[in-house]
């Protein structure tokens, strides 16, 4: 197999930044670069598409329609019910922190703890 090596700068802040993204994934920077530019970029996934959002990420637009989708619901079904809001609100937060943990979703501090 044939090795095409691409360099490119940095600065200090971005190497390290990169640095930390990769060990709290358990990558390498090439592969994490790879990854990255393959599998989790939309420009390669849709091309008859676009999506549009502050940071250009399909996955931003998607989580946004249904965050606001889910207001929305949420605040009728309040409403009509007649229920506490303050713990309606705080179930649905320890929902939402338990399920994304399923998923591999967590919150990393920039000291390196979880």
């Amino acid at each position: 197999m044939r090795e095409i090596r691409i360099e490119f700068k940095l600065t200090k802040h971005e190497k390290k930044a990169l640095d930390m993204i990769c060990k709290s994934s358990n990558s390498s920077i090439s592969d994490y670069i790879r990854h990255r530019l393959f599998y989790d970029n939309e420009d390669f996934a849709d091309f008859d598409e676009k999506f549009v959002s502050p940071i250009t990420d399909k996955h931003n637009l998607l989580t946004i329609t249904s965050l606001y989708k889910m207001s929305y619901l949420l605040g009728v079904l309040i409403k009509t019910q007649d229920l506490d809001v303050k713990e309606v609100t705080e179930n649905a937060l320890e929902y939402a922190r338990s399920e994304r943990k399923k998923y591999g979703y967590k919150i990393v501090k920039l000291d390196g703890q979880s």
